[in-house]
């Protein structure tokens, strides 16, 4: 599901001319939230997946995952 989400986002971005994917956010109805945040240079299309309830502080959940993939740009 992930991988579909992040191929619909992609085409969304290609086709309105905002390359690079930086970021793509999904609001679930009852579930939450699955943020995707990318991990390194664009060449290597690695991207950090969280999931968060819905009472999870979104601002805070976007900012720590964001240090996360600058800390994991490192190791790849």
């Amino acid at each position: 599901m992930t991988i579909a989400r992040l191929s619909l986002a992609d085409n969304l971005v290609q086709a309105t001319g905002l390359r690079p994917l930086k970021r793509v956010y999904v609001r679930g109805r009852e579930r939450g939230d699955v943020v995707l945040v990318a991990v390194g240079p664009v060449e290597t299309e690695a991207m950090l997946t969280a999931l968060a309830n819905q009472e999870a502080q979104l601002g805070q959940v976007l900012e720590r995952r964001t240090q996360t993939a600058t800390e994991l740009t490192g190791m790849i």
